[in-house]
């Protein structure tokens, strides 16, 4: 493994041009060892995609590798590529990450090397709360940073679904713990006794909805490995409510995913869901995610 500390960026590119290219202007920005940043991008569109190659830079490392994804589910597809990029990675670090994120925090590099230094196997983002049937407790391939060796080690397949006969168990176990359409993320959020009821029903029913990863933090259960996950929460949440300086901070808890570590912003993803039980009025508008961002780093100019 390489002795310099790098961190190897993997992410899945299906005609992401653009979220790919300000990915990686934010997190060699806000690295504190920019130097030491180097991306794997695993093309879906094997190819076709005409505009991705744009994104190498002679300023930045990156390296694209094809797949074909097209036509396979959408999670099949991303996991199918996560596990092609499995193969190139060679760093002392990997960040597996979806290119629909942003990073407020300075020095996020540095504080995911410190974290592994302690007793922690892994980080990053979770499933969020109200995504119901999912794992909450370990890191998602939304933002999952750890050792390469120590991920390599468990042989990862990213392949999220199980058997034909467990699927079909799960199926029927969603629409109970959703309750069928009641419980969104909107009424969730509105509702503390609903989300209270939810949570209950959750912990009887188990992971019903197992998305791209979920084998990983199995093994990773097996071998007592210690995770270390930021904390995605809703808008109404008192830390948001209380700063007034906070609006767009709410309109990226409400529309999208919010994450903070040690009680500050640290991260949101933008995830364009057609979901139902997810997705709000505006949680498919990119650009006012964009303007989200933009207006609260231009508020707080130490987390530009």
């Amino acid at each position: 493994m390489n002795s310099r500390r790098e961190i190897q960026i993997t992410t899945v590119s299906w005609y992401s041009t653009a979220l790919i290219r300000d990915l990686v202007q934010n997190l060699c920005d806000k690295a504190a060892r920019p130097e030491l940043l180097r991306f794997l991008v695993i093309d879906n569109s094997d190819g076709k995609d005409d505009e991705l190659p744009s994104v190498i830079s002679e300023d930045v490392n990156i390296e694209i590798r094809s797949f074909f994804g097209e036509g396979l589910q959408r999670s099949v597809a991303h996991a199918s590529a996560l596990n092609i990029g499995m193969k190139y990675l060679d760093a002392t670090y990997v960040l597996i990450t979806d290119p629909d994120i942003h990073v407020f925090q300075p020095g996020w590099d540095d504080i995911c090397r410190n974290e592994l230094s302690k007793d922690f196997s892994a980080l990053g983002a979770p499933y969020p709360p109200w995504k119901l049937g999912k794992i909450h407790d370990f890191p998602s391939p939304v933002f999952f940073f750890t050792e390469t060796e120590s991920l390599l080690n468990l042989h990862p397949d990213w392949y999220p679904f199980p058997g034909a006969l467990r699927r079909s168990y799960n199926f029927f176990a969603r629409k109970i713990l959703r309750l069928g359409p009641v419980c969104s993320k909107e009424r969730l959020r509105k509702h503390a006794r609903l989300r209270s009821l939810a949570q209950k029903l959750e912990r009887k029913v188990g992971i019903c909805s197992p998305d791209t990863g979920s084998k990983i933090v199995e093994s990773m259960r097996e071998r007592s490995y210690l995770p270390l996950v930021f904390e995605a929460v809703y808008a109404d949440d008192d830390r948001l409510i209380m700063n007034e300086s906070y609006s767009s901070l709410l309109d990226l808890a409400k529309h999208f995913e919010l994450y903070l570590y040690d009680d500050k912003p640290f991260m949101t993803h933008c995830y364009g869901s057609g979901v139902f039980h997810w997705k709000t009025e505006r949680s498919d508008q990119t650009e006012f995610w964009k303007e989200s961002i933009i207006a609260y780093e231009e508020s707080f100019p130490k987390c530009a």
